[in-house]
């Protein structure tokens, strides 16, 4: 399986390695993961439920390390999550947790879709920060 500029098909041991012109790892998570996390915590809690949607499936990228390859086998560091895992339950709690579905036509509008993503968000949260999670149970 091959994805954007990662090489992520290599053997489960094997280092991810880059293709093409780039020549160095771009470390995002770790240079920006802290902006990135403070930017979506404000995001999940748009009442533009495609905004909240999209905030959610970013929590989910981001604790999936991978470089967007799915089951490339690279967890991130638990220290790139743990700092920000309680604003980020925050946001989710006031925003796409906090969903009334009692609402007339609120599944129609996305609201189940987001709840879900939300649920997932939380999960992934919880895998990628590990024992640091215990506290928000």
């Amino acid at each position: 399986m091959r994805c954007s500029s990662w090489d992520c098909s290599a053997a489960p041991d094997a280092e991810p390695s880059l293709t093409g012109a780039d020549h160095h790892r771009i470390l995002v998570r770790e240079h920006y993961g802290v902006r990135i996390l403070e930017a979506v915590s404000h995001l999940i809690k748009s009442p533009c439920i495609s905004v909240a949607y999209h905030a959610c499936l970013t929590v989910v990228s981001y604790c999936r390390g991978g470089n967007v390859c799915e089951n490339c086998l690279v967890p991130i560091d638990k220290e790139l999550t743990s700092s920000l895992v309680g604003s980020l339950l925050a946001a989710l709690r006031s925003g796409p947790l906090s969903v009334d579905l009692t609402i007339p036509n609120s599944a129609a509008e996305g609201s189940l879709t987001v709840l879900v993503r939300a649920i997932g968000a939380v999960a992934c949260l919880a895998d990628a920060s590990g024992e640091e999670f215990l506290p928000h149970y």
